[in-house]
């Protein structure tokens, strides 16, 4: 591997078998990840984005190519060098936060440390400066239950932090949050990642918090389907087409909710949550466009 690669992906496949089906999420993807950069994957659902983060992270096995992480190859690896590749190299943010309930936000911190068996002055340190790291610090002491969801996610992106993992990978990290929490969260995620020295790549369907990663690359059908740089100003038209391409993706995912809805195979109920949810990326989306300059 170069000196200045984390991850490379070559021709990776990936297929899970659903009783007698088989499901193809990754159909020969390959992409490379530079070190200390901040990545953000986009597309629409299914189209292998969590399988790749998964499979990056030693989550999943691949069913074909292959996938080196820091001169580690994954795909040689058994399930119990796998564990300790995710312990010692990987830090994982998801979604759902996956705290401690009876825990405290320091505790929490704590944990994955306990469980490598470091000391515990050595433990009490990093909490102490990582607690610090996401502006938590006056919060240590409370339970999960008594943080934001902005303030929850924090604590677990210093969790996912506390081993030192070069590599962070957050699915949907700002997916539960509201517009204020997501930016508060990403741009945790972005000093980490430049004050840290951390590579990072994140799952995201919100373009604004794409915008703020090295690259953008959008996955679809299981493959990297282009490879942006929202910072550059000559890449913009890029980056617009790929917004304008997934505003046209939910207008055909409306229009065959609507035909499920009119033929039985959804609910009522089923119909308006998905409708309410596509609809507000759709929002999101449009916005973005709107600021890009461009009218879709």
């Amino acid at each position: 591997m170069s000196k200045r690669n984390a991850v490379i992906v070559r021709d990776l496949i990936k297929i899970y078998k659903l009783g007698e089906i088989e499901v193809q999420a990754l159909r020969g993807l390959n992409m490379n990840v530079r070190k200390g950069e901040m990545i953000a994957l986009i597309g629409p659902s299914g189209s292998g984005k969590s399988t790749l983060l998964n499979v990056i992270g030693g989550l999943d096995k691949v069913t074909a190519g292959s996938i080196r992480v820091f001169d580690t190859d994954l795909s040689k690896m058994s399930p119990a060098e796998l564990v300790n590749f995710r312990r010692g190299t990987v830090g994982h943010v998801f979604q759902n936060m996956n705290l401690i309930a009876t825990l405290t936000a320091a505790e929490n911190i704590e944990l994955p440390m306990a469980a490598l068996g470091i000391k515990e002055d050595e433990r009490t340190r990093r909490v102490e400066e990582l607690i610090t790291v996401v502006g938590m610090k006056d919060r240590r002491d409370h339970k999960p239950g008594e943080l934001s969801g902005g303030e929850q996610q924090r604590i677990a992106l210093a969790a996912a932090l506390a081993n030192d993992p070069p590599l962070i990978l957050a699915d949907e990290p700002t997916g539960e949050l509201d517009t204020e929490n997501a930016r508060i969260v990403v741009e945790y995620l972005r000093k980490i990642n430049q004050e840290l020295g951390k590579t990072v790549v994140m799952v995201t369907h919100d373009p604004r918090i794409a915008r703020v990663s090295d690259r953008i690359l959008r996955i679809h059908d299981g493959v990297v389907q282009a490879d942006v740089a929202p910072t550059s100003e000559g890449q913009q038209a890029d980056y617009g087409d790929l917004l304008r391409g997934r505003v046209d993706e939910l207008d055909v995912t409306l229009a065959g909710l609507e035909s499920q809805f009119k033929a039985g195979t959804l609910t009522g109920d089923e119909y308006v949550d998905q409708q309410m949810s596509l609809t507000k990326t759709m929002e999101v989306l449009r916005e973005e466009l709107h600021r890009l300059g461009i009218v879709n």
